[in-house]
């Protein structure tokens, strides 16, 4: 029996539409199957800023299952933190503050069993069914996703060379990150805008799916305008406290 096929990867793999995403930020399950449910195209599950052990992330995994797709953003680009996200069942992961050619080789390389890459071996684990998929170890490869994150000035010089190592499938602007470290407050600002243009521009040209994340539904139109591939466009947070907020500023 093979591993289950990635629909985010075949999404990737296909002409259409941007895909439209949703950050889980709560690390809450009833966020995870409620949002599930939705038309959105993906959902997040995210580590890197969120409270999220490994057990909540195995809970998470099964409570979107519903998910036209799941994909997972680690804290850090370890090999051993990756590990333990794949045999959660992860076939997706978003990297975060990857600028070099040897840290995308190790993304990539962390995500994979040999010869392709060096994760460790556990043919009982979540993703390979607890045993049931017999062959997994030999066939997990070819249902993996790997999305690096672009946030620095190194980073952006190195798209191109990135793009050249085996096992990168897409890019993910960090807005927020990429602004800090340009010396901008924040990705609103005209320069750092131009910047997103240009960064989607350079990784569409290098054959790799782009992504970018904002919660400013103007701000997502444009960045899907410049070409993005794929697009987070709201988060539990936001849809949570802005839901709120509206609701109750049609009674004051």
């Amino acid at each position: 029996m093979p591993p289950p096929k990635n629909p985010f990867k075949a999404a990737l793999a296909q002409d259409g539409p941007p895909l439209l995403g949703i950050w889980l930020s709560l690390a809450a399950e009833g966020n995870a199957e409620a949002l599930a449910g939705t038309s959105a195209d993906w959902l997040c599950v995210d580590s890197e800023h969120a409270p999220l052990d490994l057990d909540l992330l195995r809970r998470l995994l099964t409570a979107g299952q519903k998910a036209n797709a799941l994909v997972a953003r680690v804290p850090i680009n370890e090999t051993w933190v990756i590990k333990t996200f794949m045999d959660a069942g992860t076939q997706t992961l978003i990297v975060p503050m990857v600028d070099t050619v040897e840290q995308a080789r190790r993304a990539a390389d962390a995500m994979r069993f040999p010869p392709d890459g060096n994760r460790g071996a556990a043919g009982g684990s979540r993703a390979a069914d607890y045993g049931r998929i017999k062959d997994y170890l030999t066939t997990a490869n070819q249902e993996v996703c790997t999305i690096i994150q672009i946030e620095s000035p190194e980073a952006v010089s190195n798209i191109e060379a990135m793009a050249e190592v085996p096992g990168i499938d897409g890019m993910f602007i960090g807005p927020n990150d990429l602004a800090v470290t340009h010396g901008y407050p924040g990705p609103s600002h005209p320069d750092v805008e131009k910047l997103i243009e240009q960064t989607i521009g350079r990784i569409n040209a290098a054959g790799k799916a782009s992504a970018i994340l904002s919660f400013d539904p103007e701000a997502a139109k444009r960045y899907i305008g410049y070409g993005a591939r794929f697009v987070c466009v709201g988060s539990d947070t936001n849809l949570l406290t802005g839901g709120a907020e509206r609701l109750l500023a049609g009674f004051r």
